[in-house]
């Protein structure tokens, strides 16, 4: 009984361990957009805060609210493939002019409470805006590309927040990436 079970353990190690083995960590092309798309949606602003590791969405919300691609196309199955798999972000590879702050959304608390960083000393400081972003999915080409971000807004008084999430699609331009088209996936 020990072995069976011993062998039940090593069976489920080997499919965790395989499933992120198919995943890569985010690639220079993925920063290069996370970097287009941090220039060009939030260029108004001199800051910005994004979670440390990228965002997975649920099953749901990739088949009911994303941009019509249809199933089994490629950059769709690229993306829903990275999705499954949560990878941390490293601040050095992105190329802004801005002022990057990296929080991990799982470990944080504003809570001032606790002695951290207040919701109100948040706001002075980051404008209150925290910004999620998803893996990058391809096509075979890689000339066009789809990522989602989330915008977590924190309120002014109080702990109860909104957010909103948008499905970005970009296309390769003269060696540059342009978005070509920006949809609301969900607002709260």
């Amino acid at each position: 009984m020990r072995y069976f079970s011993l062998l039940i353990f090593l069976a489920w190690l080997a499919g965790c361990t395989n499933n992120r083995a198919r995943v890569l960590p985010p690639s220079s092309e993925e920063y290069e957009i996370y970097s287009a798309v941090i220039d060009s949606v939030y260029n108004a602003r001199n800051s910005i805060v994004i979670d440390d590791s990228t965002g997975i969405l649920e099953d749901s919300l990739l088949d009911h609210s994303s941009p019509d691609l249809g199933r089994g196309t490629s950059l769709r199955d690229d993306f829903a493939r990275k999705d499954s798999v949560r990878w941390a972000l490293s601040a050095g590879s992105f190329n802004v002019n801005k002022n990057l702050l990296m929080l991990d959304s799982k470990k944080h608390e504003f809570s001032a409470a606790r002695g951290k960083i207040g919701w109100t000393e948040f706001r002075k400081k980051w404008d209150g805006l925290f910004v999620v972003f998803s893996r990058v999915g391809f096509n075979p080409k890689h000339d066009q590309a789809i990522l989602h971000i989330w915008n977590v807004w924190i309120p002014q008084h109080g702990y109860e927040g909104r957010s909103e999430g948008w499905w970005i699609t970009v296309e390769r331009s003269r060696g540059q990436w342009i978005i070509k088209n920006m949809s609301t996936s969900f607002p709260t």
